[in-house]
């Protein structure tokens, strides 16, 4: 028990006062009782002050050589020597016996007094450490008692003599009063300790919790009340959310952001599990994990860390919630904007490019439409979630229009925009397909051109098609039959394809480079990788085959043709000749 500064210093005047005139009557044991007392309420907890207070009045008080005190360890299972008086052995401070084990042992495990007349003949599964040190010592005889409270071991009193003394009744009865006063002291020491401890955690759990509710209420954002919450911990400390605008952060203990983990985090989202030792707590809202933050290097926490690392995960996900609804009220604004522009065919109100120019776009530059629809239904949801958390950052809209995702992108980025799109996509195991128009000022016309090479796309199971690559023959689209298209391939390809499918040859696509080239051998023996022996004998043989002459222009022109109406039929996803295409 710790009594204030002030209050400690009268008891030990009136305590010096005592000792120095001592009351009629002499030093009997109730008096030294009573002082003992009173320095055990004047000492500090735990400390060797304390224990030393009460070895040097229990050795004059019962006129020993050597007076010792030993805390009971239950965790360890121990009796261990705290404080000596009087001992002379540098060993004999460090002595420890087991629980049930020699004479303090015996003393804690019978709950009485022991008393050995001599110690050289007492075992008990005395340690030998132990047994030869009271003997170096030339302790013979030992009156030990336990000190105890509520069937609480606390530890054991002793009191030796290196001569053989016969420790009778009054003597047991007066070192059991002392140990059982100072066990009550002990123990009181240490609940008051434990109340200092637990206020102290509320007190710093109270604190971390205003930092980091104040850094909420000024806004701070998710990333900054991480980085608040890390250097609150003193630890490296790992935030990763999962919906939203998914991320994985690390944070130094000094709250300094780990951009090098944050960058190989987003190229490699995959390999998000840690393998460090740390202590985690989900982030979670409404029932649902958004996210974990981890305390790196941690196998456990102290109680104020733990609690101020659950209280930081409330206040993230309080944050992740308003997040969400910014986001939802952005995704919203975007749709409704798509679908003015939609509408919009001719000159754009200024009233639209401003709403435009909020969400980072220029209506004035052109821009590009793409069209996605997951290979998978199942991923729709999942892929439109993607697609607007990676697209986030660029200027553009991401929106849905007739049960499609449509994103509006800036000309100049477009196209790599998307392609990169496709590659973090097949990370996350998500594939789709895409139609991306040409760049136009008029959003009209891209939804359409977008439309139709989605269409194409769709049918074909290609990841992108630009309308771009549809060439002149775009026309087709809007074609439902395809018979004619496959007749004109069949009357001028199928004699080559099947020549070739026959005998294993090269006719077609040497006419096709010969073509290509227009009818430049050289090149087209480079393309081809053969002679110019060779190709002359090849193009014998289409003339032969075909009936044909190769050197008329109109000749060559429905070959060219019926080429491009080949390459068109595939993408379609039709083959006039199946396996020999």
């Amino acid at each position: 028990m710790v009594i204030e500064s002030r209050s400690r210093a009268v008891l030990l005047d009136r305590l010096t006062t005592a000792e120095e005139h001592p009351p009629p009557g002499g030093d009997d044991a109730y008096q030294a009782l009573v002082r003992i007392g009173t320095h055990l309420q004047a000492g500090e907890v735990h400390g060797d002050d304390v224990f030393g207070l009460i070895v040097g009045h229990v050795k004059k008080l019962l006129d020993g050589d050597v007076a010792w005190l030993a805390l009971a360890d239950p965790a360890e299972g121990t009796v261990r020597v705290q404080v000596a008086a009087g001992a002379l052995c540098p060993d004999f401070a460090r002595m420890e016996v087991p629980f049930g084990a020699g004479i303090g042992g015996a003393a804690v495990d019978r709950g009485r007094p022991i008393v050995v007349r001599d110690a050289t003949r007492y075992d008990n599964d005395l340690p030998a450490a132990v047994a030869d040190t009271l003997r170096r010592e030339g302790i013979q005889s030992i009156l030990c008692a336990p000190m105890a409270m509520d069937g609480a071991v606390v530890g054991a009193l002793y009191i030796g003599s290196r001569e053989v003394v016969a420790f009778d009744s009054a003597a047991s009865a007066l070192l059991s009063s002392v140990a059982a006063q100072a066990a009550v002291t002990i123990q009181n020491a240490r609940l008051y300790q434990t109340l200092t401890e637990q206020r102290d955690t509320l007190q710093q759990a109270f604190e971390a919790h205003r930092i980091l509710t104040d850094a909420s209420l000024s806004g701070a954002g998710v990333e900054k009340i991480a980085a608040e919450l890390g250097r609150l911990m003193r630890c490296v400390l790992d935030l990763e959310v999962y919906g939203g605008i998914p991320r994985s952060l690390r944070f130094a203990a000094d709250g300094v952001a780990d951009l090098a983990f944050s960058d190989r985090a987003a190229q490699q989202p995959a390999k998000a599990d840690r393998d460090e030792a740390c202590v985690s707590v989900p982030i979670i809202a409404g029932g649902t994990e958004l996210g974990r933050l981890r305390a790196l290097g941690m196998e456990f926490l102290a109680p104020v860390q733990l609690r101020t690392l659950e209280h930081g995960a409330t206040v993230i996900a309080l944050e992740l919630v308003k997040e969400q609804a910014v986001l939802e009220v952005e995704w919203r604004m975007q749709g409704e904007l798509f679908e003015e522009l939609v509408r919009t065919s001719e000159t754009v109100p200024e009233s639209l490019k401003a709403r435009a120019a909020r969400m980072g776009m220029d209506l004035d530059l052109p821009h590009r439409v793409g069209v996605l629809t997951p290979f998978d239904e199942a991923h729709d949801a999942r892929l439109m979630e993607f697609v607007r958390r990676h697209l986030r950052s660029a200027s553009g809209l991401v929106s849905r229009h007739e049960g499609r995702i449509v994103i509006v992108l800036a000309d100049i980025d477009g196209q790599d925009l998307v392609t990169e799109l496709h590659q973090r996509a097949a990370r996350a195991q998500i594939a789709f397909s895409c139609g991306l128009s040409r760049a136009h000022t008029r959003l009209d016309i891209a939804v359409r051109e977008a439309n139709a090479a989605h269409g194409l796309a769709r049918r074909s199971r290609h990841m992108l098609i630009s309308y771009e690559q549809l060439g002149p023959l775009r026309f087709l689209l809007d074609s439902t039959e395809t018979g004619e298209t496959l007749g004109v391939v069949e009357e001028y390809l199928g004699p080559l394809i099947a020549h070739d499918a026959q005998r294993h040859g090269d006719l077609a696509p040497t006419l096709r480079a010969f073509l290509a080239n227009g009818g430049h051998h050289p090149s087209t023996c480079a393309d081809c990788h053969i002679h110019a022996s060779t190709l002359k004998y090849r193009l014998g043989r289409i003339a032969a085959i075909t009936g044909q002459d190769l050197n008329d222009p109109t000749t060559r022109f429905h070959y060219r043709l019926a080429f491009e109406l080949l390459a068109f039929l595939e993408l379609l996803g039709v083959s006039p000749f199946g396996q020999r295409s």
